[in-house]
């Protein structure tokens, strides 16, 4: 039994490439954003922990100091 749940939970918990495409649909970003996200995640693993704190990889187009 507590096997059985745990298996289940783990496999809800498990990011696939169905979920990932939701996240897209959904996300709030321009095309320039989504077209780096997109290359980030193709290089990336799912499992890394920037996937588990942002729907998407942050991308940073601009910084500076101050």
């Amino acid at each position: 039994m507590f096997e059985q749940q745990f298996l289940e939970q783990r496999r809800r918990l498990q990011l696939t490439q169905e979920k990932i495409e939701e996240r897209f649909r959904v996300a709030e970003l321009g095309d320039e954003s989504k077209k780096w996200a997109r290359r980030w995640l193709a290089v990336e693993s799912y499992g890394q922990v920037g996937l588990a704190l942002f729907d998407l990889p942050p991308i940073i187009e601009r910084a500076k100091d101050g």
